[in-house]
């Protein structure tokens, strides 16, 4: 009796087994396709917004106490006119195109910490962290550090 009682057991967890493997399956095969074509349809519209920014200059900061005040103060009102600013409140970006900015920001290559700066060339985003963890932004020289920045543009 025991030993029926246990083949009844070990089938039922082994069609229990079966049954969540097959949900999960067939989930994976309905939703992949899904993610699949609006992970295309996203680079496609990115791929659109890099040409038609082509020539943007970008520099973006977050809300940072320890930097905010250096930034809106000292950097952002001696920037070139044709640096746009893109902050962000958190990782919320503020500014129109918003969509498009969080995708260039996942996209960063260079990423030590914000400020950055970011340019867009030939479709493509390249971009540069003006900071680090040993705060190097704090240390640097005015001249230095708008040097280091019109440079970037320029190049």
């Amino acid at each position: 009796m025991k030993i029926i009682r246990k083949l009844i057991e070990y089938s039922i967890f082994s069609l229990m087994f079966l049954g969540i493997g097959i949900v999960a399956i067939l989930f994976i095969i309905v939703v992949y396709p899904f993610n699949y074509f609006e992970d295309k349809k996203s680079e496609k519209e990115f791929t659109n917004f890099l040409i038609r920014n082509e020539g943007r200059n970008f520099f973006c900061y977050n809300n940072k106490r320890f930097l905010l005040p250096f930034i809106e103060q000292e950097i952002i009102p001696n920037l070139a006119e044709n640096i746009e600013i893109v902050y962000l409140e958190g990782r919320v970006v503020k500014k129109e195109e918003a969509h498009f900015f969080g995708m260039a920001l996942r996209q960063l290559k260079n990423y030590e910490k914000f400020p950055h700066l970011m340019k867009i060339r030939n479709g493509k985003l390249i971009d540069k962290s003006i900071n680090d963890s040993n705060h190097r932004i704090k240390r640097m020289s005015k001249d230095e550090m708008f040097l280091e920045i019109n440079s970037f543009f320029v190049n």
